[in-house]
């Protein structure tokens, strides 16, 4: 019986997690995305970034956002990249301090 439970429980989380996650086919989309989990990344440590830029391209079937904030008076580059059709988690995000041009 608490096997038969477990699985229950698991399979719900699991829909439950299936339902908030959905697949990314757009640039528009991966934009959003990028946005989106690059404030979470902030707000965990809180900061509030302002000023959200980006541009994106797609080669291929692979889509790329690259944007930048401004946080505490520092920029940042964020960089997103994903399979066109992919669910959202599998999207690839980095976050860095902009280097200055000399």
């Amino acid at each position: 019986m608490k096997i038969m439970l477990s699985v229950l429980i698991l399979l719900y989380l699991s829909g439950c997690y299936a339902q908030t996650e959905f697949n990314i086919n757009t640039p528009q989309e991966l934009n959003e995305s990028c946005k989106k989990k690059s404030i979470e990344y902030f707000s965990e440590k809180n900061k509030k970034p302002k000023g959200w830029s980006s541009v994106w391209r797609v080669e291929g079937n692979v889509m790329d956002v690259k944007g930048r904030w401004k946080v505490d008076g520092v920029d940042y580059v964020v960089m997103c990249r994903v399979k066109q059709g992919s669910k959202e988690s599998m999207a690839l995000i980095s976050i860095n301090e902009a280097k200055e041009k000399k």
